[in-house]
């Protein structure tokens, strides 16, 4: 899941889409950059374009796991921040069954 084909498959999401005032939906952006941990990779970056913005934001991809049924799975990447009160990586595993939404099949 790298950058090489930019935030295709990937959105950005948060709760500042959820505002009611509806006048908070351009707080964030989010896009690709050349210059990242190691040379000739590209990497995602998020931030935010005002001051104090509302909520939070997150980039999401969501995959089909049928290439990962029945094995074990690890999370990794590099997070640099700059006037961040959090930051992380999450991954979530939801069972198909229960699951609504633009992957399901």
């Amino acid at each position: 899941m790298q950058f090489t084909e930019g935030l295709q498959g990937w959105e950005l999401r948060g709760s500042f889409l959820h505002d009611i005032t509806g006048s908070h939906w351009q707080d964030y952006a989010c896009g690709t950059d050349t210059v990242g941990p190691q040379s000739g990779t590209v990497s995602g970056y998020l931030k935010a374009r005002v001051p104090n913005p509302t909520g939070f934001a997150d980039l999401r991809q969501g995959i089909l796991a049928d290439n990962y049924r029945g094995r074990r799975v690890r999370l990794s990447g590099e997070i640099k921040t700059t006037d961040v009160e959090e930051a992380g990586l999450y991954m979530r595993v939801i069972d198909p069954a229960r699951s609504k939404g633009p992957l399901e099949r």
